[in-house]
């Protein structure tokens, strides 16, 4: 009866809450008024942050494993259970499409968790079905006996076939991460070959350049800006004499 109402307050009064979120408005609210200064502050107020693995998610389980253990003693619970995951679904899928910004990802290591945990359930509901058939003195309650190897077996392959995949990198990313990252990021910066040749800036003196009279040398080019009332420029190299221009 306690696990019974347990589920059927949690599915009837969280969910709501969480869509509302009073509590956390009225703080952003209190925020906005008194305590941010600046737009960067007020964005970071409105923020709800990621989704909270750690707080949210051992509840869904909790839930899912009282109901795989109850269903057979206290079939009451099944209505409250199909509510609970109904509005589950669109309470969270609501908050992780508007409220909630994702930062991180689990890299399939959530996945081993919920899994392992859902197996964990149904292994103990067929052993429960398993005690209750013979307590009952049910003649063929020795056939539970194969679907628990079955379970057990198939808790084992997935755990071998999926757990290295969440654990480790696949081919395909490795190949995706080999090809986008320079071998050089791994090296000394003093071995790191460059990929083409700059040159080298000028850091010799600087000679001022005066508005009558100036002269300035480029490699072989010279380049002479004479400034009178009849000024002349003229651009030449060693090998030619420079010829005025009347302006």
């Amino acid at each position: 009866i306690f696990f019974t109402n347990y589920v059927m307050i949690l599915s009837l009064s969280a969910f709501p809450g969480m869509l509302l979120q009073i509590v956390r408005l009225i703080i952003v609210k209190i925020k906005q008024k008194w305590l941010c200064k600046t737009l960067r502050e007020h964005k970071e107020v409105v923020n709800a942050g990621p989704f909270n693995y750690g707080t949210k998610l051992p509840v869904q389980i909790l839930v899912a494993l009282l109901g795989f253990v109850y269903a057979v003693v206290a079939p009451l619970m099944l209505p409250f259970l199909v509510i609970f995951y109904a509005l589950g679904y669109i309470t969270y899928r609501y908050n992780s499409m508007y409220v909630y910004v994702p930062t991180y990802e689990g890299g399939g290591e959530i996945f081993n968790a919920i899994f392992n945990r859902t197996m964990l359930g149904i292994f103990l509901h067929q052993i429960v079905v398993l005690a209750i058939l013979s307590v009952k003195k049910f003649t063929l309650s020795p056939l539970m006996v194969p679907l628990i190897l079955a379970t057990a077996f198939y808790w084992y392959y997935c755990n071998r076939e999926y757990a290295p995949v969440a654990a480790n990198l696949p081919r395909e990313d490795c190949a995706e991460v080999q090809s986008s990252t320079d071998e050089q990021d791994f090296q000394q910066p003093s071995l790191h070959v460059p990929d083409e040749v700059t040159p080298e800036p000028f850091t010799g003196p600087v000679q001022p350049i005066r508005a009558n009279d100036a002269r300035m040398s480029i490699s072989d080019e010279r380049l002479h800006l004479i400034g009178n009332n009849n000024s002349a420029i003229s651009i030449g190299t060693d090998s030619e004499q420079p010829q005025p221009v009347a302006v």
